[in-house]
């Protein structure tokens, strides 16, 4: 009996064994580690890989239906194609049906790039390469890329995507990559990522933010308190969360944000600590 072999792929002079069936974000703060990544990835050019770079252009005047109907017949696997019906029910379920009977040449970029991603996910390639450095997805087209993925993603294929929106790695991919100066800082999945990575336990608001700012410093020693221009996080030190005892605290101290969320691990929040690593050991 035959045992299909994990692919492996070189990134930086480090061969990484990718796990079938998984999806891997390959990230950055710095556009130029991207490109070398992808220059890399350039040499996997065989016949099982697929890139996918840049938005559909052919066939402008069909239908998103229409084109996936047409592509999925010409890279049928074993014979097998998705019907009209099933096409249309996957853009239904994966909340695209909007988009099912626009011509593609009214699509945004970002959609188009979409409908690119569910022909990729329908081939046979072994690894797939979703190249989206210059694309901003909304959350509505996130919640769409992670349907699709755990959908048609198949047992013996991997998804590679190269991005620099972290919020996409968090909602759709298993795994993660984080790259700087043409290292790799991280590699592992994205829970593993967030649970170590992330401090940040809560974010806030406030009309008054110097007030605050220095309200939360007296209150928390124990805590970072991290201020940007429009919140002020307060961050996990060596202290374990404790979010009644916080909001015991700010009642008693008479401290009231206007707005006040629970952070429960964010790959944004992550990355800043990688990357705040990184320059602390230059």
């Amino acid at each position: 009996m035959n045992t299909v072999k994990n692919p492996h792929i070189t990134i930086f002079e480090n061969q990484i064994e990718l796990s079938l069936g998984h999806s891997y974000g390959i990230s950055s703060d710095k556009q130029d580690d991207l490109i070398s990544v992808r220059y890399e990835l350039m040499k996997l050019r065989f016949k099982q890989v697929l890139f996918l770079e840049s938005d559909i252009s052919v066939l402008p005047t069909m239908t998103v239906l229409e084109y996936l109907v047409y592509m999925t017949k010409i890279q049928r696997v074993n014979h097998y194609y998705a019907t009209e019906l099933q096409l249309l029910n996957l853009l239904e379920a994966a909340n695209l049906g909007y988009i099912s009977l626009t011509a593609m040449q009214y699509l945004t970029k970002e959609e188009k790039m979409i409908v690119g991603l569910i022909v990729a996910l329908f081939s046979n390639k072994e690894i797939i390469v979703f190249q989206i450095c210059d694309y901003n997805f909304s959350m509505s087209l996130l919640h769409s890329i992670q349907y699709l993925i755990r959908t048609l993603l198949k047992q013996t294929s991997v998804l590679l995507v190269i991005t620099m929106q972290p919020n996409l790695i968090g909602i759709c991919l298993t795994n993660v990559i984080f790259v700087q100066d043409k290292k790799i800082n991280y590699y592992g999945s994205v829970t593993l990522l967030r649970d170590t990575m992330d401090r940040v336990l809560y974010a806030i608001e406030h009309h008054d933010m110097d007030m605050m700012y220095h309200n939360l410093l007296e209150a928390f020693p124990l805590y970072e308190i991290r201020r940007t221009p429009s919140k002020i996080y307060v961050m996990r030190t060596t202290t374990e969360r404790d979010d009644s005892f916080f909001l015991h605290t700010l009642s008693k101290q008479g401290i009231m944000p206007d707005h006040l969320k629970f952070n429960h691990g964010k790959v944004k929040h992550s990355f800043q600590e990688l990357i705040e690593l990184h320059e602390n050991f230059k």
